[in-house]
């Protein structure tokens, strides 16, 4: 009897094998695949992360070498600050291994303060606040800006500024009103930010309080308590943004509502707004001589080179509130950091009081800028940082090539310096 082969069965079984084996293939490589792909993804972001804590360091040297610099710049000169003084450069750039800082320091008391219309000074009647106010508002804005602020919070110390007896509330009042219309902005909105400021219910002139916001599509409140940030504006009614970029330049809001204008370093426009009737023209002229090397010792010389006789408030010729604006580049990440400090006018210490890290630094770039640039030798570098001794500590000790450590990702959480991928 001949048997049956089964050759073809074994080959049934051969393919079935074969198919196995490659599925078993396929698997292993879409593993390999996957836990390849995982492991870039988790190298890349370690890498990131390292990256962005080098560079969060490098704007926080940033901010304690511009420290440094004003610390200097006290020791040097404590009565007197201006714009010719090496804190003043615009654009300084520092580089180190694998990346470099830009710093811009920028005197923020060059500026008008517009929180000193929450000022709770004693009016001519007695009273905190203005005098158009009751003493029930009054006593309420004493109480609401006492609890803002702590009580040993160390006030402007500024002793070069021109006494007088005109009331400072109304005072700035009257200041903002002159910049808002020079600027072409509605001065009605300097009446609206008074009302945003106080915490009283009664309007002040063309002023808008909570019931009018509660109106809109969007109701909100007004905030009854000092402003935080200038953009805040922007939230006062009927405030454009047209309109708010018109005088965004020459406002700031200061913790301080005492503090006074540095009539060194404010612009033109500034000092028209102190200065009600004068050419603007001449300002300029008298702003160009100060800042050709021809600084105002004490108050008592510019308002004789102004040509105003007696006295006027509000107006010094030193400061103890500076932004300091950072760009920190390390490899091809940035960071930026935004940070204000106070320096105390008695002893120069300083303290930081404010940081943000969401604005960019843009630089203007101007064909005077490009050529300041291009002469701008590495050789004369040094020579910059050796006129301040103290600042050698800190270039050494940024230079030094940054190693992982754990303390380096353990930051404090308010410290943080936003980056982002260099696109070119």
């Amino acid at each position: 009897m001949k048997l049956k082969s089964t050759y073809p069965y074994r080959a049934q079984q051969r393919g079935v094998a074969l198919i196995s084996i490659l599925l078993i293939v396929v698997i292993a490589t879409v593993l390999g695949v996957a836990m390849t792909s995982e492991q870039n993804f988790s190298i890349n972001r370690a890498r990131v992360s390292f990256d962005q804590s080098i560079v969060k360091q490098y704007a926080l040297g940033g901010e304690e070498l511009a420290r440094q610099m004003l610390r200097q710049d006290f020791i040097d000169t404590p009565q007197v600050d201006h714009l010719g003084e090496e804190w003043a450069a615009l654009g300084e750039v520092f580089e180190f291994e694998d990346g470099e800082i830009e710093l811009q320091i920028i005197d923020l008391q060059s500026r008008l303060n517009v929180n000193g219309l929450g000022s709770t000074r004693i009016n001519d009647n007695g009273q905190y606040g203005s005098q158009n106010s009751s003493s029930d508002s009054s006593d309420r804005d004493a109480q609401n800006d006492s609890q803002n602020y702590p009580q040993n919070y160390p006030q402007n110390n500024s002793g070069n500024s021109a006494g007088g007896t005109t009331n400072p509330n109304n005072d700035i009042k009257a200041r903002l009103i002159r910049l808002f219309a020079q600027q072409g902005a509605e001065d009605r909105h300097v009446h609206s930010l008074k009302d945003w400021i106080d915490a009283d219910d009664g309007n002040d002139g063309l002023g808008a309080e909570d019931y009018a916001y509660l109106g809109l599509e969007k109701p909100y409140r007004t905030a009854g308590q000092l402003i935080g940030d200038i953009s805040e504006l922007r939230l006062l009614m009927e405030m454009e943004a047209q309109q708010f970029r018109l005088i965004e330049p020459y406002l700031v809001a200061l913790p301080d509502p005492q503090t006074e204008v540095n009539v060194n370093t404010a612009p033109a426009s500034v000092l028209q707004a102190l200065l009600p009737g004068t050419d603007l023209g001449t300002l300029e002229a008298l702003v160009a001589d100060r800042d050709a090397g021809q600084p105002f010792e004490s108050t008592s010389a510019f308002l004789v080179q102004a040509g105003v006789q007696g006295v006027l408030n509000g107006i010094t010729v030193r400061s103890d509130f500076f932004q300091v604006s950072i760009k920190a580049r390390y490899q091809d990440r940035f960071g930026y950091l935004t940070s204000i400090i106070q320096r105390d006018g008695t002893d120069g210490s300083m303290r930081v009081i404010y940081r943000d890290q969401s604005k960019k630094i843009l630089p203007k770039v101007t064909n005077q800028s490009l050529e300041d640039t291009q002469a701008f030798a590495p050789a004369s570098r040094p020579t910059l940082l050796n006129s301040v001794p103290s600042l050698v500590p800190v270039i050494d000790a940024l230079a030094v090539s940054v190693t992982f450590d754990a303390t380096l990702t353990a930051a404090t959480p308010i410290i943080t310096a936003t980056t982002e991928r260099h696109n070119g």
